[in-house]
């Protein structure tokens, strides 16, 4: 079984995630925004030496190369934003870009399995990324990738089997036979997935437009109402989302040099007061009511497990409709569907292995 290589990818509206192999000490992970930027052929001949020095890799798409990784926001515009959207996930030239090179980043030739996840409302197009999955890619410098076979999941279902591996053999046992909600914010969409085990019910499953991507606008506008009444910033028209996005990494909010607290400020003669929190819980509580109206008031529901990037700043939304429940959040929330998906495959390739199904 060891001959045999499982990897993950998830493409998600904010960050892209990949499996590039293992250690000792778990899945080695790569984790770079979903910001594929065009590169000019000309650019990839002259500075070949320039790009290798930053983590990132080039790939073609059609007639055009795009550049993917860690570090591509040091060549991108600071205004753009993330480019997937709902109706054209799969379609774009984009997206594609950020499969290859995901795909580049695998030092395999050959993939036995590779587990790819899609939203819950884009699963209906699984045959169709399955099939733009398999086979050979090439992947540009005379590089290659075979993908043997594929395997499509909800991304929320990533998050679930993440939640499972997390506590062992006895943990998986329970789950079984308990009634789970997996809620996952996106930069797009908040998920969710009700299900019986690892088998999901469908009717209480669904998404909604209101994630990060909803969070940063709405501060964003409420920053620029307070900046713009403070007499050092008058003249300033936007905030750029960007700038909220790395604070709520920080904590810091650095605007025109200067480095405020992050949600909440208390100002001083340089820089004005501010408490962003109800902007944020806004757009959490609506996201949340929508989940409600599709999953019921939870009597039924044996756990409530939150996962994805954005995770903590739905879960005071979330334990406000279900106050009887724990919520809880994995350890590794970015990178929980990916892990899932990764220890989902690992299983599944050794019950093909068994089966005879892969030689």
């Amino acid at each position: 079984m060891s001959n045999h290589i499982s990897r993950a990818v998830e493409i998600g509206y904010g960050t892209t995630s990949v499996v590039t192999g293992n250690t000792s000490n778990g899945f080695v992970i790569r984790t770079f925004p979903s910001v594929p930027v065009p590169v000019k052929h000309s650019k990839q001949n002259l500075g070949g030496d320039i790009l290798g020095s930053r983590k990132t890799v080039v790939v073609p798409v059609g007639k055009n190369s795009y550049e993917v990784g860690e570090d591509v926001h040091s060549s991108s515009d600071p205004r753009s934003t993330r480019v997937l959207n709902t109706e054209g996930y799969i379609d774009s030239e984009r997206y594609k870009a950020l499969l290859l090179g995901a795909l580049k980043m695998i030092p395999d030739e050959e993939v036995d399995l590779l587990v790819c996840g899609l939203p819950v409302s884009v699963m209906p197009r699984s045959e169709e990324l399955k099939k733009m999955v398999e086979g050979v890619h090439e992947l540009g410098n005379g590089q290659k990738i075979n993908i043997k076979s594929a395997w499509i999941i909800a991304q929320p279902l990533g998050g679930l089997l993440a939640y499972a591996r997390e506590g062992g053999q006895d943990r998986f046992k329970e789950m079984k036979n308990e009634n789970l909600l997996v809620v996952d914010p996106g930069y797009l969409t908040v998920d969710w997935l009700v299900t019986r085990g690892l088998i999901a019910n469908e009717n209480r499953s669904g998404d909604y437009e209101a994630g990060m991507s909803r969070i940063l606008s709405t501060v964003s506008d409420a920053a620029l109402e307070v900046f713009q009444s403070h007499e050092a910033f008058t003249r300033i028209n936007e905030i750029n989302v960007e700038l909220i996005d790395q604070a709520f990494i920080s904590g810091k909010l650095k605007l025109f040099g200067k480095t405020m607290d992050f949600p909440v400020h208390k100002g001083c003669e340089k820089t004005p007061k501010f408490d962003f929190s109800h902007a944020i819980n806004s757009v959490a509580e609506e996201a949340i009511n929508a989940l409600v109206n599709s999953v019921g008031d939870g009597q039924d529901l044996d756990r409530i497990i939150i996962v994805g990037g954005p995770a903590k700043l739905y879960k005071e939304a979330l334990s406000k409709v279900f106050p009887n429940h724990e919520i809880q959040i994995l350890q590794d929330s970015l990178r929980a569907n990916v892990i899932g998906f990764q220890e989902g495959g690992v299983q599944r390739m050794n019950a093909m292995i068994r089966k005879g199904l892969i030689q």
